[in-house]
């Protein structure tokens, strides 16, 4: 598995990352399409062909000086049921209700064990509300390799 980190600031100045533990952190140019909508494609010789779609902007009527950054992003892997979608935004929720459930602060019993695919990766503490940086990180798997286990698949389609 390698790590996808990608990630948006002031509204745009979209940023990937490739991290495996065989060839090292790899930077890409994915500011071409970093906008509503826009879609950026990346070849990484260890993951192939990948895409980050943006599919909203957090400010309330989308103004550009209100633009704290991209959300909501879709990373395609065609190594991953050819091109399947991450929802990486619901996944990394999933992720965050289930590390405040196993903390015993949601009240919960029986706190979803994952696996967990993508999550929110925040700087110096800072809510992610609040931040003009919006960033998260998204396991995949390196070409050839599988998916450890079936149950994955319904975490691809929460």
């Amino acid at each position: 598995m390698c790590d996808v980190w990608f990630s948006t600031s002031n509204g745009g100045n979209c940023q990937c990352t490739v991290e495996c533990a065989n060839g090292g952190k790899v930077e890409y140019n994915v500011n071409n399409a970093c906008y509503v909508g826009g879609r950026n494609y990346v070849t990484d010789p260890r993951l192939g062909e990948f895409s980050i779609t943006w599919t909203k902007k957090d400010s309330a009527d989308n103004s550009p000086w209100e633009g704290e950054g991209l959300t909501t992003p879709i990373l395609q892997v065609k190594n991953v049921g050819d091109n399947t979608p991450y929802k990486v935004s619901t996944l990394a929720k999933a992720y965050d209700t289930a590390q405040t459930c196993a903390k015993g602060l949601a009240g919960a019993l029986n706190c979803h064990k994952g696996p967990w695919v993508c999550r929110y990766t925040i700087k110096d503490n800072r809510p992610t509300a609040e931040d003009r940086v919006k960033r998260w990180s998204c396991g995949v798997p390196l070409l050839g390799a599988k998916f450890p286990d079936k149950s994955w698949d319904a975490i691809l389609d929460a």
